[in-house]
Order: C-alpha cells, then structure tokens, then sequence
C-alpha cells in the first residue's frame, strides 16, 4: 500500500531521472545550439550537383548523389575525421573512400551526430589509408571517373552517425548500391556564405557564415592543393592567398623529371581575378607546358605567383602519372658515320632508371650483305654497346629499353657505312718524269699510312710529300718532292785571287769571266755547298 510518504519518495526520484536524462547530451532527435558543434560543410568550392538522391539510373532507391566541379575538382574534408574504409580491389568499388567524424557534428537539420561520408570514382587514391587523420577543409580527393562512371564527376552519399560495423556496399530493392542509414545531403550540409552555386538541382541547402577558402596566413601565399593525374600529363593545382587584395601579375610552373626541368610556363592573370583575396590556379601539363609524360613515372613540380610585386612559391611537389611505368626510347647515338671493315662501332645512349631489365640493341645490314647481329645487357644503368662491323656494306642500328612494359623501338638516326681498305702508293719521279715507286701499303678506311724513311736523291734535298695519307678514305698516290742543291762556284786567277764567285743549282752551268790581261790562264776553284 502506498503512503503519501511512499509517494513523496517516487516523485523525487522520478525528478532526479529527469533531471540527468536532460542534462546528458543528446546527439539523436534533438536540435542543437549553435555554436556547441562545428557544422557539416559542403566539400567543393563550387556547388554543381549532377544527379538527385532518388534520381534516375544509379539513385533510384538510394539517398546517393553526384557532383562535378566547375573551377576544380578538389574534395575536401566536410569536418574533421578519419578515413575508416576503402574500397578498391575491384573496379566496381570504384576506389570508394569512407570518413567519419571525430567528433559529433551539427547536421544542416538541426540534429548533432557523428556523420560518415562516402565518395566514389577518384582515379587515384594511393595517398588516401585507414587512419589517416583529415583537418576540416583538407584536400584529399578528386572528380574522377574510376569504375562504372560516365564523366568527371564524384559519386558520393551522407551516412548518419559512425560507420563502424556497416557492412559496406549494400544491394537495394531497386538493384543499386548504396550504404546503410543514408541521409539526403541538404538536410546533412551547409554552405559556406561564399560558395558559388551552379546548380543545385532545386535542393535548398541552409548556409553558414565563412569562407570555403579560409586565409591562412596575412601576408599573401600560395599553396599546393591537388593534381589531377593522367597516363600522360599532370594537371598541378594550386590557390593563391591574398588577403591584402593586391595585384596578381602572373603566374608560373616549373615541372621537373629527377634534376632536369623538363617543362615551364608562365603567363598573366585574367584582369578579373587580379585583385581576388584566393585565386585557384593550376596548368596541364600537355596543353600549356607542351609536354607529354610518360605513364606511372614521378616528376616534380612548383606554382609560383607574382603578388604586389613579390614572388611566392609553392613548395616542390612529386606526383606520379597514372598507368604502368615504361622506359623512355633510346636516343642513340655514335661518333660518326663511316668506319673500316673490322672496326667497333660504339652505340651510346642516355641511362634511364626506369629499364629494369636493361638494353636490347640489334645491327642489321642493309646493304652489301645480310649481317644481323642482336646484343643485350641487362644492366639499367647501362649506355652503351659495341658492335663490329664484319665487312663492307650499310648498316640500321635499333634497340629498346627492358622494363616490365619494354619501350618503343628506337632507330639510330643515321646509317652507319663500313668501308673496304684502301691502296697507298709512295713514288718519285725522276727529271725524264719516270716513276719509282718506293713502298706501297694497304690501309684501313680512316687510317693513316706510314711513310717511307730515308728518301734521297743525288744532288737534290728530300722537302717532304705531295698528297694526304692520313685519315686515308681512296686509293692515292703519294708523290716524294725534292729541290736541286744550289753550289757556289768561285773563279781565281793563279795566285788564289777570286774573280768571280756565282750559285748554279745542281747540273746547270757556271759563267766563267774574261781572263786576266797579262796571262791567258786561270785557275778554277769549285767549293760545294
């Protein structure tokens, strides 16, 4: 039997029930203050929503949505969290990456909760992992189109509370793919006060105070936010900070591969955007740089920017292209063209660390024969091969870089010529032009023959040969070239005295003078020299 002492009892108690269930925080069914949690942002810097939750095709059934940018692609993180899950072994997964908040969140509905979100279709998520810890407003996906999509766009669904223990993708009555406690994203997300809405299909989406692009720092910067990565190009992004709202000249980017600056552009600001306080940048790399690069291969690049005068700089970023890594093709290259039947013939090229399983090079003739030769060395480091040239004839020099794709085929761009020997004949003439010949020699294509030593001929001094036979490419002859000695003839009358003193080149005839009065005879005195 209850007393009214009773009574008293279960009224207190039932008060002190009330009192603690209203004091603990309520995540779920209640409307929080603002101001208590940080809000669920949008994720994108622009608004352009391409299909509806419950729309046509994939969203029938699901609160599933899309969204492509306009200025850039760029996800970001709607609030602080951790990615929990990845889904990637099969392109049906569509490299989908789930994050959850770290702490509850204010949802756009009013509600407090942790949240989950999912996103779908990036072609590269290699810097995305379970655990990794993401700051609200941080980069760390992309538009892509992985798996079963049509377009650049993203594939993404609002999850209600923590995704622990979700068993992932799930099949619907409909027959698409969703997760579990889905949430439609206007009643999840706010909008920054800023954000540019292209097209929110009719979905109306309750707005924030700040900005999506917050300034880090006062004094103007820039920084790296993405890079859009293809088989053969590189799309870098970057934005630009500028809080004082001076004038942006222009814009740059350098790319390199390793230490080598392979690509650089640098360009004006559009007149609209000079004076913007955060202005997204970002170059492709084949259209603006004119350079293509080579599939799953790691370069470098850097945005700068001129602000108020003042250069700012991001800092060096490495990005790899997307698709399986293959060598560059050789460029070869030898010393010259020509060579002797018997020479080798050196191929060099530059090494490249991407030929794993090393160089293939093969000589064929073209010409004069039906020669074929392959070589290969399995070294990456590797730059250059020897060949020898068997006999007379053209030859094609090709070859490729082993990796585990192989390269193109490269051809040497120049024909390679082996020549037969040739004859070299050394000779003098006599003063009646009959010849002698001194020595003859058979010299290889390119050489040098040897001349004969010791040449000497009567009354004459040996000055040296007519003809070249160094660097010998034809049959020549090599003609021996003399002068005649000069001698000094000296007339004397008989006592020695000198009358006349005359040079006469060798065999030629000396003048003699008038003899003396007084006697009809003369001495001759021949000195040579």
């Amino acid at each position: 039997m209850k007393t009214r002492k009773n009574r008293s009892k279960w009224i207190a108690r039932f008060l002190v029930i009330v009192m603690l269930v209203t004091c603990l925080p309520v995540y779920q069914g209640r409307e929080a203050k603002a101001g208590n949690y940080k809000p669920a942002m949008w994720f994108m810097d622009d608004m352009n929503i391409t299909q509806v939750p419950g729309g046509d095709y994939s969203h029938r059934g699901t609160e599933n949505f899309d969204v492509a940018g306009v200025n850039n692609r760029n996800i970001k993180a709607p609030f602080e969290a951790k990615i929990v899950a990845i889904f990637k072994k099969t392109k049906f997964e569509a490299n989908t990456v789930v994050i959850q908040s770290v702490n509850p969140v204010q949802y756009a509905n009013g509600y407090v909760d942790y949240m989950s979100m999912a996103f779908g279709h990036d072609n590269d998520i290699s810097d995305c992992y379970v655990g990794r810890h993401l700051n609200q407003g941080e980069v760390f996906y992309q538009n892509g189109n992985y798996g079963n999509a049509t377009g650049i766009h993203t594939h993404a669904v609002c999850i209600k509370g923590k995704y622990t223990d979700h068993p992932g993708w799930i099949k619907v009555s409909t027959g698409n793919y969703t997760f579990r406690d889905g949430l439609n994203p206007k009643d999840c997300l706010f909008l920054y006060s800023n954000t540019r809405v292209y097209n929110n299909k009719s979905m109306s989406f309750r707005t924030y105070g700040g900005s999506s692009n917050p300034q880090p720092v006062a004094n103007a910067s820039i920084k790296a936010t993405s890079c859009d990565k293809y088989d053969n190009s590189l799309t870098p992004r970057a934005n630009i900070y500028n809080p004082g709202k001076q004038r942006i000249t222009t814009v740059g980017i350098q790319i390199k591969d390793g230490n080598n600056v392979i690509a650089s552009k640098e360009e004006m600001v559009v007149k609209k955007a000079e004076y913007w306080a955060s202005v997204p940048v970002w170059f492709e790399c084949i259209k603006e740089c004119g350079v293509q690069l080579r599939p799953g291969h790691v370069y470098s690049w850097q945005i700068y920017a001129n602000v108020g005068g003042r250069m700012v700089y991001t800092g060096w970023i490495n990005d790899r292209t997307t698709g399986t890594e293959k060598p560059n093709a050789p460029a070869f290259n030898t010393a010259k063209t020509h060579y002797a039947v018997g020479d080798a013939v050196t191929v060099s090229w530059g090494a490249d660390s991407c030929a794993t399983g090393g160089y293939s090079l093969t000589l064929k003739q073209t010409k004069g024969g039906t020669y074929s030769q392959t070589l290969t060395t399995n070294s990456a480091n590797a730059t250059s091969l020897a060949f020898t040239l068997p006999s007379e004839g053209e030859y094609k020099i090709t070859g490729f870089a082993r990796g585990s794709v192989n390269s193109d085929t490269a051809t040497l761009n120049k024909t390679i010529v082996a020549h037969n020997p040739s004859k070299v004949r050394f000779v003098e003439y006599d003063k009646d032009g009959k010849e002698n010949l001194l020595c003859e020699q058979t010299v290889r294509y390119g050489y040098s023959a040897t001349a004969p030593m010791e040449i000497s001929r009567k009354g004459h001094t040996f000055i040296g040969w007519k003809g070249e036979y160094s660097n010998v490419t034809s049959d020549r002859t090599i003609e021996a070239q003399f002068k005649r000695n000069t001698y000094k003839i000296t007339f004397c009358d008989k006592d020695g005295k000198a009358l006349k003193t005359e040079s006469v080149l060798f065999e030629d005839n000396a003048t003699a003078p008038e003899p003396p009065e007084a006697e009809k005879r003369i001495c001759i005195c021949r000195l040579g020299f």
